[in-house]
């Protein structure tokens, strides 16, 4: 422990109260008076000027001398109850380790001592590593329900999807008397058509009818659909492919039906009532009225 500078007349002092320490210890031994409750010291530290000294403990007595490693301290004050005391320390004392020593009551049974630091420590070493997870407590259980939140904001609308109708065209007309064998499955325009623009993988839908009959005795059959072909030219094509109508003209003027879908690729396109000959039959068409339909493409 450090010691704190005695001068000599502090020395002549601490001997004449240790000399009256003993003097009334044995007077008090002598008389048969039984000890005090011993006293005891649990913590003590001084304020930042090191000015004052504080201790706590039990059993702290009115008239308790105290000492810093030997240095007996002035101005003791020992709170109510003996839980508390207080002292002044010597001017100059300098920071360092030293011992606190109390007694009071009939001596050595009332003796008490505490390590104590006095002034600064030093810098905070460095943090050591984590100890390992301690074991998963037990769950506890589900507490109530919440009242329920207030309702958001309503978000902005989104984009707009695409036009489900893209385009409708229809067409109208008096079909062209005509006489003609075109081989099995060649199909022809009967009357007037009309033209349709399409993206790739969108719909044509339509439907057509024509009044068709011949004068001649006997009968003729015939396929009709709804054909497209390009705007530039080219083939024929029938909306249902193999799944085309059959028909037998007379001498009684029939109207005959067409109606189809299809998905298209892209591109520009005539599109009517068609017919084709069946078989080697020859198409006569020689009473007719008038032809009438309609198409719509369609976003799939």
């Amino acid at each position: 422990m450090d010691d704190v500078a005695v001068t000599s007349s502090t020395a002549s002092r601490l001997l004449a109260i240790a000399v009256a320490l003993l003097l009334a210890a044995s007077t008090s031994f002598a008389q048969g008076k039984a000890p005090a409750s011993q006293v005891i010291i649990t913590a003590a530290a001084a304020d930042p000027t090191l000015t004052t000294l504080f201790l706590a403990g039990e059993n702290f007595e009115r008239g308790a001398a105290v000492y810093v490693s030997g240095i007996p301290l002035e101005d003791v004050v020992v709170g109510s109850g003996g839980a508390t005391l207080t002292a002044s320390l010597p001017l100059g004392v300098l920071p360092g380790s030293y011992r606190v020593f109390v007694v009071q009551g009939n001596g050595k049974t009332q003796n008490a001592t505490f390590d104590i630091t006095l002034g600064s420590t030093g810098a905070e070493g460095p943090a050591g590593p984590p100890g390992p997870p301690g074991p998963q407590g037990e769950t506890g259980p589900t507490g109530p329900q919440g009242p329920q939140g207030v309702q958001g904001a309503t978000g902005p609308p989104g984009p707009p999807g695409g036009s489900g109708i893209v385009s409708i065209a229809g067409w109208g007309g008096n079909p062209s008397s005509f006489n003609t064998a075109p081989p099995p499955g060649t199909f022809v325009f009967v009357g007037p058509v009309t033209t349709i623009t399409t993206e790739a993988n969108q719909r044509v839908t339509g439907t057509a009818e024509a009044a068709l009959g011949m004068t001649a005795t006997g009968t003729r059959e015939f396929r009709y659909d709804l054909c497209f072909q390009p705007d530039s030219g080219g083939a024929l094509v029938n909306f249902a492919d193999g799944t085309f109508s059959v028909g037998e003209l007379n001498m009684l003027r029939t109207t005959w039906t067409a109606a189809a879908t299809r998905v298209f690729e892209a591109g520009r396109w005539r599109v009517g009532f068609c017919v084709s000959s069946h078989g080697n039959l020859t198409i006569m068409f020689n009473d007719t009225s008038m032809v009438n339909g309609w198409v719509m493409v369609t976003n799939q």
